[in-house]
């Protein structure tokens, strides 16, 4: 079965203002600090005064990886500073740099270096979220979360988070399209055991029903993306699409960010616009008019 593997739009200074690392607790623990300075806009603050960002999108950390960056903390300490806001309540809320909070935690830490910026709730989440892209942190689903977050919490369209991301906003409204699939299907494509790609070519099928027995079909045959996007495309009866109308459907999408289907056969056929949100419905509505 095809496995998921294992740069971007502006960068966090960008988007809003701006307004090494000591030693662990346990004596066992040498870690290199990095040198902070209020000349150069990095800080160290206390390890407990700076809480996760509850906007955070991405959703697992894997243990292995946590390992790594402590080893690399052990040798190097924390090279890039997390990114903070300060909290009404005090101490600070992180908008980058979860996992390297983490690790610090985990190797007992008592400071760590932070650059403090002012943001506004959906600043934090639009941060947090490019900071993972950036360092494709996230699986598609989580990655599609935080975009359909994005644009139902904070009212963005998908154009205005593809700016954001610096994503094609047809690339957009796929990922989100994921969160369509069946839970069976998601889950298959958070833990890694189905790509993307298949995963947006299962959409093809008409019902929840159909994907479903696909999916499960191509699992027990370890079909490849090629293999899937084949499958699915002879059971939605489209057989090998005229690379002209692909062509036109392509324009389509990357003009109006739905899927778009176009039929035609002797001059007489059709073209169909779908959407999978009200969202998806306004924002295609307004670019018709």
């Amino acid at each position: 079965m095809p496995l998921k593997p294992t740069g971007l739009g502006r960068g966090l200074s960008s988007l809003i203002p701006t307004k090494p690392v000591a030693s662990a607790a346990a004596a066992s623990t040498a870690v290199a600090v990095a040198p902070a300075s209020a000349g150069n806009g990095v800080l160290e603050v206390p390890i407990g005064e700076i809480v996760a960002n509850a906007e955070q999108p991405r959703l697992t950390f894997g243990h292995q990886e946590l390992e790594d960056l402590m080893n690399s903390i052990r040798e190097h300490g924390i090279i890039q500073p997390l990114t903070v806001a300060r909290r009404e309540a005090g101490g600070f809320e992180i908008i980058a740099g979860e996992r390297r909070f983490r690790a610090a935690k985990m190797l007992g830490l008592a400071k760590v270096p932070v650059i403090v910026r002012q943001a506004k709730r959906d600043d934090k989440l639009i941060l947090a979220l490019i900071e993972n892209i950036q360092r494709e942190d996230l699986n598609p689903l989580e990655e599609a979360g935080g975009y359909r977050r994005l644009m139902e919490e904070f009212g963005l369209t998908q154009e205005d988070v593809s700016r954001q991301v610096g994503k094609a906003r047809s690339t957009v409204a796929n990922i989100v399209r994921l969160l369509e699939l069946p839970l069976e299907i998601r889950e298959a494509i958070a833990d890694g055991r189905l790509a993307a790609g298949s995963a947006r070519a299962i959409l093809a099928l008409k019902d929840d029903a159909s994907r479903l027995r696909f999916f499960r079909g191509l699992v027990k045959e370890k079909m490849t993306t090629r293999q899937v996007e084949a499958g699915t495309r002879r059971l939605a009866g489209g057989g090998r699409k005229d690379p002209a109308i692909a062509v036109v459907e392509e324009e389509l999408r990357d003009k109006y960010g739905v899927r778009v289907e176009v039929k035609n056969r002797g001059g007489r056929g059709s073209i169909s616009l779908q959407f999978f949100s009200d969202e998806e419905y306004d924002t295609l509505l307004a670019k018709m008019r």
